[in-house]
């Protein structure tokens, strides 16, 4: 074994581990009420679903660059430390950015797909409560017996 092939396998071993402990599995029975489906779980868990695929997939594209930079032997250092230091501190600003943006766009993408399913879940409440409201107070099964 040579050093690339031990980095190679570090790498993949690692990123494996962290793309296993991220990709979970949500049980819908926890998520139930009295009432139907706890609305707050269930746009917790879309949200939570979204934000890790981002994650995942920023994870992925660093693991491939390491890995392209290890089988393509890039010489260890070539500029100054000046030159690394300048660039970690660019490279950390931008990726601010990028985690902001993603963070920005990943909760967008979650309120497109939690709005309807709330929306859906809560359906059958609200028209009870519409028809409450419209009669008084009274429940329908309670207008058919009062007749």
């Amino acid at each position: 074994m040579d050093k690339t092939l031990i980095n190679l396998l570090t790498i993949l071993l690692g990123g494996g581990g962290l793309f296993s402990v991220l990709t979970k599995y949500s049980v819908p029975e926890l998520n139930a009420t009295f009432w139907g489906k706890n609305i707050f779980a269930v746009k917790r868990d879309i949200i939570e679903k979204v934000m890790t695929r981002i994650f995942i997939l920023m994870s992925a594209l660093g693991l491939v660059i390491q890995v392209f930079g290890e089988i393509l032997r890039v010489p260890a250092r070539i500029y100054s430390i000046e030159f690394y230091f300048c660039l970690f501190v660019i490279g950390f600003v931008v990726t601010l950015g990028i985690v902001f943006l993603c963070a920005f766009v990943g909760k967008k993408i979650a309120k497109i797909k939690w709005l309807p399913e709330i929306i859906k879940s809560q359906r059958e409440l609200f028209n009870q409560a519409k028809y409450i409201i419209a009669h008084d107070c009274w429940r329908e099964d309670q207008t058919d017996r009062s007749n």
